[in-house]
């Protein structure tokens, strides 16, 4: 059930990632959007489980199902609209040149953000994973956790807010270097300190990280890739897929050589850091051919 979950799950994300790449004619803006409503989707689904679990699972699945249907009707009625707005030039589109423009295809670009999903996803899992058993072992309570993971849901919806007015594609390749310096620092907080306070402040810096990182690449690569979005996009989910399940292995795997929280969350700053230190020399690489052209 998981697999097929997983396959229809990822698939639709992936065409709807695709479809807003062709809608967006290289503005990175509806990117933020996407993400937006995403992560709505995820607090709301999230905090409606406690409400409907009753030692049955038969009214989750219930309005899954609903939420399905509704999808599948808005789908229905909508889609057409879309598939010809995906279609209009570029060109008769009465926007500005900034939010328009298209980058040069950079192969070697294009790759290092793909790696860079892989780990900054790698990493990003211990959030997901391995930070409950942390939280525990320090004595803090399981509930602090979930209360986590709530603001981190609100502070990304109101950092994506404003990066959905703000973001321009000139700067993309910036905000993502400086998406991954805040999660890599979140880190470096948590092997530095520790305690509910500590928790909180690594946390902002993981959502802000998040909120500039995630909508960042998908927007930069689809500025090089207009007209060969389905493709491109598929590669961007599946290699945050890939991250998302290699890192609580990884993650198990260190604790359980090392016997040390630090060790792990020390690794995968130095991870992030290395991560930053490439897409560095990548930037540097393509402003320097492109002056050369």
């Amino acid at each position: 059930m998981l697999v097929i979950f997983g396959l229809l799950t990822g698939g639709m994300l992936t065409l709807i990632s695709a479809l807003t790449a062709q809608l967006s004619h290289a503005d990175s803006r509806l990117f933020n959007l996407l993400y937006i409503f995403i992560n709505l989707g995820l607090v709301v689904g999230t905090a409606s489980i406690g409400f409907l679990f009753h030692h049955s699972l038969r009214p989750i699945f219930g309005l899954l199902l609903i939420c399905y249907g509704g999808a599948i009707g808005l789908w229905h009625w909508r889609a057409g609209t879309y598939e010809q707005q995906a279609e209009i030039p570029v060109t008769v589109r009465d926007e500005p040149a900034e939010s328009t423009a298209t980058l040069p295809f950079s192969p070697l670009m294009i790759v290092g953000l793909l790696v860079s999903l892989v780990f900054m996803w790698l990493t990003y899992a211990q959030w997901m994973s391995n930070v409950s058993v942390y939280i525990q072992a320090e004595g803090l309570g399981i509930k602090l956790y979930s209360y986590l993971w709530v603001y981190n849901g609100i502070l990304l919806m109101v950092v994506q807010a404003v990066m959905a007015r703000f973001s321009q594609p000139r700067f993309l390749m910036r905000q993502i270097i400086g998406g991954l310096l805040a999660i890599g620092g979140s880190f470096l907080l948590l092997t530095l300190t520790s305690g509910t306070g500590a928790l909180f402040a690594a946390m902002t810096l993981l959502t802000l990280g998040e909120a500039i990182y995630v909508p960042g690449v998908p927007a930069l690569i689809n500025a090089q890739t207009v007209g060969d979005e389905g493709r491109y996009q598929g590669l961007v989910n599946a290699c945050s897929s890939l991250g998302k399940a290699v890192g609580p292995v990884v993650g198990g795997l260190v604790i359980g050589q090392f016997a040390s929280f630090p060790v792990l969350f020390l690794g995968c700053a130095v991870v992030d850091l290395l991560v930053v230190c490439g897409l560095g020399l990548t930037r540097y690489h393509y402003r320097t051919s492109e002056a050369s052209h």
